[in-house]
């Protein structure tokens, strides 16, 4: 299964990609079970699902963060309260 890509800060697309993001780890993790291997290894980041063209705008413009200090768990939790 592929991880959901984020593609869009609007309300909506960020509530299907939470949505489709928790069915991906779920899905990960249940594999993981039967492989052995780590949830941590196998999963892909969120920060790394999206453009990194969006996540700069979105990091400097919205979070006033600049790009290199923002961090999956950051971006996450953003998303979390949005």
């Amino acid at each position: 299964m592929e991880p959901p890509e984020i593609v869009c800060f609007s309300h909506e697309a960020l509530v299907k990609w939470r949505h489709e993001r928790e069915r991906y780890e779920a899905a990960v993790s249940s594999r993981c079970q039967g492989s052995g291997e780590t949830s941590a290894t196998a999963m892909t980041l969120a920060i790394n699902t999206i453009n990194g063209r969006l996540l700069k705008t979105f990091s400097e413009l919205e979070l006033k963060l600049p790009i290199e200090e923002m961090i999956n768990e950051k971006l996450v939790t953003t998303i979390k309260q949005i």
